[in-house]
């Protein structure tokens, strides 16, 4: 609006002239702009001080935009003023913030520089100080402006570009913090925590998938023997040695999950569950090759489509692993050693 009336369109466009109106939109230059360039440059947490300097460029300019109706004669040495003041303010926020790697305040600094560099020869002409340098200084001054307004304008969108690559890395932060807390810490497949979600997850599903749906609930069998005899840390061994091989299971179809201690659980699809009573007869033997030959595996199967709510599930195959169990026992005392499936 300065720049309108300071090129004459209100009086060529409607044969308004006001010089009154006119110096007001310079005064309110510093006011708007500091707006700008204290969220802009975050000032007020990162140079604090600074932040407080710069309230003059909004007392200073209403203090002084008054003179435009009451001292017209002196106004534009006010407007001058008040406009000097703040370019050297903004400037050296602005090199300041830069100073401390805020990467889009190099736009900030170019855009003023821009708009010094033709103030530098016009302000001390304003002011008296020295002869007219140039003519026309009211088009420099206004190129010097508009490329300011293009570099503010890509300070901005670099700005945006960097707080789209820190939202970026706080999601990435926020999604290995929600993995962390989803995951078994020794073993590092999913825990219980992420066993009942992805559970109630596919009770809530259609119908179809439901009846699709089959729990292997594992007890590692011969831990508290391993423990008692060679020590936790040989204990442990032998946990990430099977929940390895459970993660090797997984797909699209299969989840594998630690549910603590010695037990283990698997959520398949129930067409898949003959092939993976075949892979855990498989993993006991592999286990048992591995230097823990009093190991075993005990397990019980439970289908969706039996029961009638996730935990149902949970507790029917809870109880088919504890008669697994129950039946191995016994047949060791006998010698006989069966592959079974309580289903």
């Amino acid at each position: 609006m300065g720049w309108a009336f300071t090129l004459g369109l209100p009086a060529s466009l409607f044969g308004w002239h006001d010089l009154h109106v006119h110096y007001i939109w310079f005064f309110l230059l510093p006011v708007l702009n500091t707006l700008f360039y204290l969220d802009f440059l975050e000032l007020k947490k990162h140079f604090p001080k600074l932040a407080k300097i710069s309230r003059i460029n909004f007392i200073l300019p209403m203090l002084l935009l008054p003179s435009c109706f009451f001292d017209l004669s002196h106004a534009h040495l006010f407007a001058t003023a008040v406009i000097s003041i703040w370019l050297v303010i903004a400037l050296a926020s602005g090199i300041a913030v830069l100073s401390r790697g805020f990467h889009p305040a190099r736009y900030f600094v170019l855009a003023f520089l821009a708009i010094l560099l033709p103030g530098l020869i016009i302000l001390p002409a304003n002011w008296g100080l020295v002869p007219e340098l140039v003519r026309n200084s009211e088009l420099i001054t206004l190129l010097g402006g508009t490329l300011d307004g293009i570099l503010l304008a890509f300070a901005v969108a670099d700005k945006i570009r960097e707080l789209s690559r820190e939202k970026d890395q706080a999601l990435q932060r926020l999604g290995k913090m929600l993995a962390l807390t989803r995951t078994d810490h020794l073993t590092g497949i999913s825990n219980r925590h992420a066993f009942d979600q992805r559970l109630l997850q596919n009770f809530c599903a259609e119908k179809d998938c439901i009846d699709q749906l089959t729990l292997f609930l594992i007890d590692l069998d011969g831990l508290k023997r391993v423990n008692d005899r060679y020590g936790h840390v040989k204990g442990d061994e032998l946990l990430k040695l099977f929940a390895s091989s459970l993660a090797a299971l997984e797909s699209d179809s299969l989840a594998a999950f630690r549910l603590g201690g010695d037990e283990f659980t698997l959520i398949v699809r129930k067409e898949n569950a003959p092939a993976v009573v075949e892979a855990l007869a498989r993993i006991e033997r592999e286990i048992r090759d591995s230097g823990f030959p009093d190991t075993g595996i005990s397990y019980g199967i439970s289908h969706a489509s039996e029961s009638g709510s996730a935990e149902e599930m949970l507790i029917a195959a809870d109880s088919r692993m504890y008669q697994n169990k129950v039946s191995k026992r016994q047949a060791r005392e006998s010698d006989w050693i069966p592959v079974r499936d309580i289903a």
